[in-house]
């Protein structure tokens, strides 16, 4: 095949990746502006109600829209206990954030303010990233 056609049809896959990249991002920040939107509506309803009964059935209401715009439901939680047999390391395949193999210690990120104690050398684990994280991820990376 001519190398000519394969150097275009190269750069129209690398082009497709990296819009679907910014659609991405994009998507996370749009995202991110309108659960701003739904909170601030949220606290101008029980501004206005000025009933406490009012104001909890609009926060509830508005917690539902805000759940079912972007967030997951909390999950229950956890007990964990000593099961008696030797920790091994394991493979986590999902999005990587940048090219190649790492290695290190695992940060699993519940919530957003879990991000504050992440360190350099830290691999970052979540089931998904917020829209307010996407401007920060880029930084995470050692």
């Amino acid at each position: 095949m001519d190398p000519l056609l394969l150097r275009a049809d190269a750069a129209e896959m690398l082009d497709i990746a990296r819009s679907s990249c910014s659609m991405r991002d994009n998507d996370n920040i749009y995202m991110g502006r309108l659960k701003a939107q739904v909170l601030a509506a949220k606290d101008e309803l029980a501004y206005r109600s000025r009933t406490p009964a009012q104001g909890l059935y609009a926060a509830g209401h508005f917690d539902s829209l805000s759940l079912s715009v972007h967030e997951q439901a909390p999950k229950e939680e956890v007990v964990h206990t000593k099961t008696g047999f030797p920790l091994q390391a394991r493979q986590i395949t999902g999005h990587p954030a940048g090219p190649g193999i790492a290695t290190g210690s695992a940060k699993v990120i519940k919530q957003a303010t879990d991000l504050m104690h992440f360190k350099k050398g830290e691999i970052l684990v979540c089931d998904s990233i917020d829209p307010n994280m996407t401007l920060s991820s880029p930084w995470q990376v050692p």
